[in-house]
Order: C-alpha cells, then structure tokens, then sequence
C-alpha cells in the first residue's frame, strides 16, 4: 500500500507518507466496513511519525469491484490479471457468501469443539488398547 498526497491547486510537489507497506486489514463487523491500517509511516514532509488509516465502506467496496469488473487489463494478460488468478479461491467464496447459499464456508465454535473432543477420545483409546 502507498500514500501520497498532492495538493488540490498546485500540482507540482507529491509528498509520500510511505510505499510498500503491508496494511493491518480489520472488518467492523457490525458496520461492514473495512480498516486499512498503517502504523508508524511518516507525516508527509511534517516531524514525526503517524498512524493512518483508510476506512472503506460496503458501498466502496461495491465501487472498487465494479471498477475492476469492466476493467479491460482486468481480462487481458498482466498484473491485475495475474492477481486475479491467484485470488480465484478466494473471489469463489465471496461469490458464495453474495448468493447467500447455505454452505458453511468455515467451521463454527461448536463444530470444532465437537472435533477436538472426538479427536482426544480416539487419542485416548489408540493408547489404551
């Protein structure tokens, strides 16, 4: 992730806050909305360090991936392609969670406990046979 800003009438100075850094991705699960944070980047040409964040709203999300459904490098051999690809799995679940399809895409706390416990029981009987 990178950030830089320019100003609104005066075009010719861009000043970076940071390039290259990994964001910490957090959902608010109530909101759905998504926390883009960066911690400890510079101030922009200002003393000092910063944490930024970027808050993206469900309706933004929409935007982004509509934005990039009628991108045509988004069907044409490169990098935003190859992203693609590789997130396929990934763009497969959310498909499944925008269909509302009744799959359970993740365990739940009960299901889990369930396996550990019948995971300790066939434990427990391999040692004492």
């Amino acid at each position: 992730m990178d950030l830089t800003r320019m100003g609104a009438n005066r075009k010719e100075v861009r000043t970076t806050a940071f390039v290259d850094r990994e964001p910490r991705i957090s959902i608010d699960p109530k909101s759905g909305s998504i926390k883009l944070s960066v911690q400890y980047a510079d101030g922009m040409g200002t003393q000092g360090q910063y944490d930024y964040t970027v808050t993206i709203t469900p309706s933004d999300l929409t935007a982004i991936l509509s934005a990039i459904s009628v991108e045509r490098t988004a069907f044409q051999p490169g990098e935003l392609q190859t992203c693609l690809g590789v997130s396929a799995a990934i763009l497969l679940r959310l498909l499944s969670a925008a269909s509302a399809l009744p799959f359970q895409l993740a365990p739940t706390d009960a299901r889990l406990k369930f396996q550990a416990a019948k995971e300790k029981l066939a434990a427990k009987r391999a040692s004492e046979a």
